[in-house]
């Protein structure tokens, strides 16, 4: 119905650009009506004053289609009508990094950030390094953009990020060193005080109870809040509690695997093997990648 409705509207006017954008967007979701969408893309554009927007969506319609030469024509385009935004540079990356031409997405990520800094461009610059395990680069990157930003909120996320990027190589000394420097800021985050928590934990630092106790208390119905604090208990001696919070954490958050796996675990130290066992058969037999799927299947079988 919406259909037949928008081919009205544009019969009654052949330069009705918004409603032939608006079909374009309905057909595209159709298998067959690429054709048409294109010609709809390109007489909407024509009759848009501003058709910038026409000329994104076409251009993601074209990546989704993997015709990534004809998504550079249009990028290029975008860049023509407004050579000092940053449109047609993001665009360009996004079709570079859908191309697995990671550097190439670098640049023309770089190149937008430079015209206009924010934290979903230097998100997109991370991720294009990380798909070239430039981890060293990506650590480089993230602090002259610390030391450099003179945007308040700008920085408090950068500084966040590169916490993250140092937990996750393991330099826990440099992760903390950020993630408090970022409290004492008074950036008030469950999430900061959960992953120090975990960091902690890593280590076997006495700290990690503290911080996981008031990372729950910010956020009792965060399913990786109670699986880290539940988790940390179980480590401490404390089985029967540690029981209940990982159950809820499962409860929170069914697909996340690691939790399940926490869970199992702590089944186990409960002398409840049933339930571990149906836990590590479900992880063994998921399809979805997981990082300690093995340590599951093997533990599974030895049980």
């Amino acid at each position: 119905d919406a259909e037949r409705i928008l081919r009205q509207l544009i019969m009654r006017n052949l330069k009705d650009g918004f409603h032939q954008f608006k079909l374009a967007k309905l057909l595209s979701k159709q298998e067959g009506k690429e054709s048409e969408v294109m010609d709809l893309l390109n007489k909407a554009a024509n009759n848009s004053d501003n058709p910038s927007l026409i000329y994104t969506y076409k251009t993601a319609f074209l990546i989704k289609k993997k015709m990534f030469q004809e998504a550079l024509l249009v990028a290029k385009q975008v860049s023509d009508l407004r050579p000092n935004a940053s449109i047609g540079h993001i665009l360009k990356g996004d079709i570079y990094f859908a191309n697995e031409k990671n550097q190439q997405a670098y640049s023309s990520y770089e190149i937008a950030y430079k015209l206009i800094p924010n934290i979903k461009l230097l998100d997109l610059m991370v991720r294009a390094l990380r798909k070239q395990n430039k981890q060293a680069e990506l650590i480089v990157l993230l602090e002259a953009e610390l030391e450099n930003s003179k945007n308040k909120k700008l920085r408090n996320l950068i500084q966040f990020k590169l916490a993250l990027e140092y937990q996750e190589i393991k330099q826990y000394k440099q992760s903390i060193k950020n993630y408090k420097a970022l409290l004492n800021k008074g950036v008030d985050s469950f999430v900061i005080l959960n992953n120090l928590a975990w960091i902690y934990s890593e280590q076997k630092n006495v700290k990690a109870l503290g911080y996981a106790i008031k990372a729950y208390k910010k956020a009792p119905q965060s399913g990786v809040v109670a699986d880290t604090y539940g988790y940390i208990l179980f480590k401490n001696g404390d089985k029967k509690e540690a029981l209940k919070l990982l159950k809820k954490a499962v409860r929170l958050a069914p697909k996340l695997q690691k939790i399940q796996l926490h869970l199992a675990e702590v089944y186990l130290a409960n002398n409840k093997k049933n339930q571990a066992l149906d836990i590590l058969k479900k992880i063994a037999l998921d399809e979805k990648p997981f990082s300690k799927k093995q340590d599951a299947t093997e533990l599974y079988l030895k049980l």
